[in-house]
This record gives structure tokens, C-alpha cells and sequence, in this order.
């Protein structure tokens, strides 16, 4: 459950440093990962220790992979940061010399 806990607010950290949708990322492939692996252990009959031990390491991974995004904020271009359009009317002088060409 501490796992948990730790997973969503490194989620919510790593959503803040601009992440944003990617921060959920690691979570479902983490616990989609978990949850095939789960089946297919418990399927080919482990025991429940073995398959806790594997959904640990899960965990970790997906902690790794938040940790990696909180400490490194998302690199993002000036360009879509300090995007203006300065749309202006044409000048009268170009409407007159486009309307007497033929």
C-alpha cells in the first residue's frame, strides 16, 4: 500500500514538471505488466509468494521510471513556449495595386 501511495504522488510530481499525460505512463504499463504476469504465474501454478516477489519488482521499475521523470523536467521548445501571431491588416497600398492588375 506504501508502494502505492509513493507511485501516485511521484505521479502527481512528475505531472507538475510538465509530464503532464506521459506521468500516467509508467503506472498502467506497470500494473498491466503485473497483472498479465499474475495470470500467467498463477496459471502455471506459483505460489503466492513468488508472484508478490515479481509484483515488488514491478513496483520498483515504476518507481524508477517516475523518479526519472520528476527529476528530469520535460524539455520543451522556446518555440511552443513564446508562440505569437501578429496578424495585421494589409496596407491600402497593396489592395490598390492588386485590384488594377488584370
Amino acid at each position: 500500500m506504501l508502494l502505492l501511495m509513493l507511485e501516485i504522488g511521484l505521479t502527481i510530481a512528475a505531472w507538475k514538471r510538465g509530464w503532464k499525460g506521459w506521468a500516467l505512463l509508467p503506472m498502467v504499463i506497470g500494473f498491466g505488466a503485473a497483472f498479465m504476469t499474475g495470470l500467467f504465474m498463477g496459471a502455471a501454478g506459483a505460489s503466492d509468494g513468488e508472484a508478490f516477489g515479481v509484483g515488488v519488482i514491478f513496483d520498483i521499475a515504476c518507481i524508477g521510471a517516475l523518479v526519472a521523470m520528476v527529476t528530469r523536467p520535460r524539455k520543451t521548445t522556446e518555440t511552443t513556449q513564446n508562440f505569437t501571431v501578429n496578424i495585421q491588416p494589409p496596407a491600402p497600398e497593396a489592395e490598390q495595386h492588386a485590384s488594377q492588375q488584370p
